[in-house]
């Protein structure tokens, strides 16, 4: 059990700043490490994380590139144990942890998700095909081997960057062509069979969802939850999430059961977890695990329930758990709205005092300026609001994310790389149409 921990910070981590400093307060054995480089800056996220961090517990500063410089630093912090927020920095904490003689899911090859496949398809968890990229002509062999259509991705990939939906043999050729004129690189991709699923798993909803799971150092979690998610924008890019589950604790409880099979096949242990997982017609399928709770996820369970889930991630790797039992007052959509994936510049937006006042709306958190330039590869933060809307139901939630979505869709305008307006209407039909089929499901199942 660890007695002391250090955590390593940096931007796009999925504790905001706010978050992060109500989450640790209070917890004398904590300390801070940031990337000495990345807070040499007087501006932007980590300046500002960096200030936060330094106000709540001992703060160090050590080269991220530079492991030996981080373990120097962490063990000057006296810590025995070592965790992150950051995606990218999840393998460093394994390392750290493996030095440090701490058990923190050290045994995962955290930054290697054709590994995890492997594990898992080894363990008997996945049925899905994989391949590491190296020439443009495998784009090709490996859809004659799986079909179309499939996925090629970053192996260290996090927030949906860089990631293709291949449909077709003139997509997958397009993407041959652009590596060939040094457009991209397949250093660092790898090729995924699709996963087939069985539909949305709830109205309204995409067809995957995501389980997180605290650990403190057996398969009994100190807790685990399920979290949905509006339906995703082309190619793969993800559009928010939806606390609570709809589903039943006897359709949840499978989902759960898996996410932990999930997590013993990769060596995770002691910590927070986020497992992505999409149903399928042959069982659950995992897209992908990762070594931290998942983004935004904490804000939307205090905007519902008042409880602090990075508390409890951080408790968790301390071999201190708080068992999770989420008591919602109210149901939550963080909305990440993303542009037309030909969008490459903003020319329109509206205020966050307009946004602010839409029905639902509880808090705007980001709205992209006039001239922003945007661009669907950058995935997850390549959004143009963030915003979360609240209601006392999920028809109630629905009603109210359909209604911002047809107001941010129409407010917000673009113009493509040839400086051309770009408008589609593709993801509000999808928003607007599995809501209105909810109402009609609704009213067909109303008695009388």
């Amino acid at each position: 059990m660890a007695s002391r921990l250090a955590v390593l910070i940096a931007a796009e981590g999925s504790l905001s700043p706010a978050d992060l400093a109500s989450s640790c307060a209070g917890l004398a054995e904590l300390s801070f490490v940031a990337d000495r480089a990345e807070s040499a800056t007087e501006h932007g996220d980590d300046s500002m994380l960096l200030q936060v961090a330094a106000g709540l517990a001992p703060t160090g500063l050590a080269d991220f590139a530079d492991p030996a410089d981080c373990l120097a630093a962490v063990r000057q912090a006296g810590a025995d144990a070592v965790t992150t927020f950051v995606e990218r920095l999840c393998p460093l904490a394994a390392w750290l942890n493996l030095q440090l003689g701490a058990d923190g899911g050290n045994q995962v090859p955290w930054g290697r998700k054709d590994l995890h496949r492997q594990a898992l398809v080894q363990a008997g968890l996945s049925r899905i095909r994989s391949l590491p990229l190296e020439r443009p002509e495998q784009l090709t062999e490996f859809a004659d081997q799986v079909g179309y259509p499939f996925v090629v991705k970053p192996i260290d990939g996090f927030a949906s960057r860089d990631t293709w939906l291949l449909p077709d043999r003139p997509a997958a050729a397009e993407l041959a062509a652009g590596v060939a004129r040094g457009e991209h690189q397949l250093a660092g991709l790898f090729a995924e069979e699709f996963i087939l699923s069985t539909g949305p798993t709830a109205p309204a909803m995409a067809d995957y969802l995501s389980v997180e799971v605290f650990r403190a150092g057996g398969r009994e979690p100190a807790g685990a939850f399920i979290t949905h998610r509006p339906p995703p924008a082309w190619p793969c890019r993800e559009t928010g999430l939806i606390l609570p589950s709809p589903l039943r604790p006897d359709e949840q409880a499978p989902l759960i059961d898996y996410a932990q099979d999930v997590l013993d096949a990769v060596g995770a242990r002691r910590g927070a977890y986020h497992v992505e997982i999409k149903p399928s017609p042959s069982g659950p399928e995992t897209i992908e695990v990762n070594g931290r709770i998942g983004g935004f996820i904490a804000r939307a369970v205090r905007y519902g329930t008042g409880q602090d889930l990075g508390r409890m991630a951080l408790t968790s790797v301390l071999g201190q758990p708080q068992q999770v039992e989420l008591r919602w007052d109210r149901c939550v959509l963080g909305l990440l709205f993303q542009p037309p994936a030909a969008a490459r510049r903003v020319v329109s937006a509206p205020s966050r005092r307009e946004v602010s006042r839409l029905p639902g709306v509880i808090a705007v958190e980001d709205i992209a300026a006039v001239g922003s330039a945007v661009h669907w590869r950058n995935g997850t933060f390549g959004m143009v609001a963030r915003l979360w809307i609240a209601a006392d139901s999920h028809p109630d939630l629905q009603e109210s994310f359909v209604r911002v979505t047809e107001f941010l869709t129409d407010r917000f305008g673009y113009v493509d790389a040839e400086g051309q307006p770009v408008r589609d209407l593709s993801w509000l039909a999808t928003v607007a149409g599995s809501a209105e089929q909810e109402r009609r499901d609704v009213d067909e199942r109303r008695p009388g």
